[in-house]
């Protein structure tokens, strides 16, 4: 992921934004309140926000107005994206678009795995 120009945000090697696009019946509730809502039923230790909710070590769950969830490894990575639509185009990774189609998915593959490692060793 690249900051927008401007941006002096330092990433680390395990930052990480992931965005999904959801299409929702009417009246279904807000999927990122709902998914802090079974994140809460579990033992993982979780903070109310107001699009969601944040763990401990600065990760947060958030819902954007169109209804995506966005998780990442720290509210900085999104910061002034919450609020927009589009935000995994914005962000430069969604599917086919202007900036390009989304990664192949064996690169996917070993991204999610090496994200599945860290998670599970961070919240066993």
């Amino acid at each position: 992921m690249s900051a927008s120009s401007g941006s002096s945000l330092l990433h680390e090697p395990f930052d990480f934004v992931l965005v999904f696009g959801l299409a929702l019946p009417a009246g279904a509730p807000a999927p990122a309140q709902a998914l802090c809502g079974v994140l809460g039923e579990e033992p993982i230790r979780t903070e109310p926000t107001s699009d969601g909710c944040r763990f401990p070590d600065g990760a947060i769950v958030a819902g954007t107005p169109d209804g995506a969830v966005v998780v990442a490894s720290s509210a900085e990575l999104v910061k002034g994206s919450l609020g927009v639509p589009d935000i995994g185009d914005r962000l430069g990774f969604s599917g086919p678009s202007v900036r390009g189609v989304a990664p192949e998915v064996g690169e996917l593959g070993r991204e999610a795995s090496t994200l599945a490692q860290r998670l599970s060793a961070q919240y066993p």
